[in-house]
């Protein structure tokens, strides 16, 4: 999967945990920026990006997913 369809993933991804039709997903997109992403999102948001991404990360790499783009970097990383 390219970064395009990862994109693509992960919005649906955002949209699905948040239950937020509108949430407009970028890789600048901080957690700090946006107030749904609190630590019981970011555990559904994890599991969901595991799940439909076939991964598993350390405790180190989920508090590091502070942003869409960390997220990135944490799939590539596994890929």
């Amino acid at each position: 999967m390219n970064r395009i369809e990862s994109l693509a993933a992960l919005k649906s991804l955002f949209r699905d945990v948040f239950d937020d039709d509108e949430i407009v997903v970028s890789e600048d997109l901080y957690r700090q920026s946006f107030p749904s992403w609190d630590s019981l999102g970011h555990i559904r948001l994890v599991f969901a990006v595991e799940d439909s991404f076939r991964v598993t990360f350390t405790i180190e790499e989920v508090e590091s997913m502070n942003s869409v783009g960390r997220i990135f970097d944490q799939i590539a990383t596994k890929s």
